[in-house]
């Protein structure tokens, strides 16, 4: 669900896992793009969605990756 993987998202960025500016650049948008998906402004489309759902597991994974190695 859209509202969930916002949680992801911002946890992300939150925790300096990554970046808006990375994930803007990822799936080519705006970086003010990022700031009306978090405020419920808009909702990407669907294949945006994708994208960002690929951008989060990854990030999640490399820093579940950098935590194991501390």
């Amino acid at each position: 669900d859209w509202f969930k993987l916002i949680d992801r998202l911002k946890a992300i960025v939150t925790d300096g896992a990554g970046t808006y500016h990375d994930l803007t650049a990822f799936v080519d948008v705006a970086p003010a793009r990022y700031f009306e998906w978090i405020s419920g402004k808009i909702e990407p489309k669907a294949q945006t969605v994708l994208m960002i759902q690929k951008w989060v597991a990854v990030m999640e994974a490399k820093a579940t990756k950098k935590k194991k190695k501390s």
